[in-house]
């Protein structure tokens, strides 16, 4: 399929898939008509990419597809889309039904042929199986293009140990997942506490990018989560830093529901293009904020009993010293640094500030590439 360089993306950034919200087909009949609709109805010239189903961080299967709709029947006036999708899984046959509706402003003249799209995006969980997809785009008036295909979402035989977060046979809409607090069910009466820190690092996977898209915040949180889901740990302390802009900016002691809503928030809403004067004015300043995080665990009267450095490698490289007085009273704590990588980035394994870090406390740097990677590194801590 040929896509042209010419176009307007619909809603949002190359390289995230956006998330289709539920709707009832019962409520919204106009809508369920149109995937039965006669094909003369057919209208509009549109392509469309299915994207197959892979593992994200999470363990969740993701599918969805990239579209592309010609503007050349869209010169001057604004306009309204939906864009409808039915997926219905082979053994059951009962379908879930995602909408997403967008407004295309008018568009000024354009000498010459037009040569500009619209793309849009979307994307779906779902469970181990086999599905039918059922996608159409329609404008306000129902001129409609639809198209149909197939995706099968299969753990390989080196990832059936992963467990997805989903059941097999079941759609869902893509969102963050809520976190409540460490299960009950974890917590044995009388025995002692097992405690967790972990310093989540929010920065772009690429340091070329200095903006944290929507990828980078999906990764990280996905990552955090599943980390604090699969391990055995009945405390937990998160806190969050951005060394490019030398600040924490979420901390909690004991990380319940409110405290993840908080942390989402936090992390979506980060400006890292914006550097204040006071950052550029101290040249040390990332090595003070790491220092500081360190020492409070090296000191902390309530050790924890691993603390987890989880993010993409930094952009500093520095060692880090140690005052004689930290390192003789260093606890029995292990640390580690999982640090996320991009999976077409692989052999790009050099030291940062933190893995510096983290070896001088005879910790241990992990490369996380794939969800299997990050499942690994998550066992090793138990």
């Amino acid at each position: 399929m040929r896509w042209t360089r010419s176009s307007v993306l619909i809603p949002g950034l190359l390289g995230v898939l956006h998330a289709q919200i539920p709707f009832d087909p019962a409520k919204h009949p106009k809508f369920a008509a149109w995937f039965d609709a006669p094909s003369e109805s057919n209208i509009l010239a549109c392509e469309v990419r299915p994207i197959p189903p892979h593992l994200n961080f999470g363990f969740h299967f993701v599918s969805g597809y990239m579209g592309r709709l010609p503007l050349k029947r869209y010169k001057r006036a604004s306009h309204s889309f939906a864009i409808l999708t039915r997926v219905t899984p082979d053994d059951s046959g009962t379908p879930s039904y995602f909408s997403q509706l967008f407004h295309l402003p008018a568009m000024p003249a354009m000498p010459g042929k037009t040569l500009a799209n619209v793309e849009m995006d979307g994307a779906f969980f779902l469970g181990e199986g086999s599905y039918l997809v059922d996608w159409i785009i329609a404008d306000r008036v129902g001129q409609l293009c639809r198209k149909s295909w197939h995706v099968t979402a299969k753990l390989s035989r080196g990832d059936r140990e992963l467990n997805p977060s989903l059941p097999a046979g079941v759609v869902g809409p893509l969102h963050y997942e809520p976190w409540n607090g460490v299960p009950a069910s974890r917590i044995e009466e009388g025995a002692a506490p097992r405690r967790l820190t972990v310093f989540l690092h929010v920065a772009p996977l690429s340091m070329r990018r200095l903006k944290l898209h929507p990828y980078d915040q999906t990764m990280l949180l996905s990552s955090v989560l599943s980390l604090m889901q699969r391990t055995p740990f009945t405390e937990i302390k998160l806190v969050a830093f951005s060394l490019d802009q030398q600040k924490e900016i979420f901390r909690q002691e004991s990380l319940d529901g409110e405290g993840w809503n908080r942390l989402v928030k936090a992390v979506t809403s980060l400006d890292l293009v914006t550097v204040p004067v006071s950052v550029l004015q101290r040249r040390a300043g990332h090595l003070d904020i790491l220092k500081g995080l360190i020492a409070e665990e090296l000191k902390s009267e309530r050790a924890a009993d691993a603390v987890v450095f989880l993010g993409p490698a930094a952009r500093q490289a520095e060692k880090l010293r140690f005052d004689d007085d930290q390192e003789a009273g260093k606890p029995d704590t292990r640390f580690f640094y999982l640090q996320l990588k991009l999976d077409w980035n692989r052999g790009s394994e050099f030291p940062d500030v933190i893995s510096n870090a983290v070896r001088a406390l005879s910790g241990k740097t992990i490369y996380i590439y794939t969800p299997h990677d990050l499942f690994r590194a998550i066992r090793n801590l138990k």
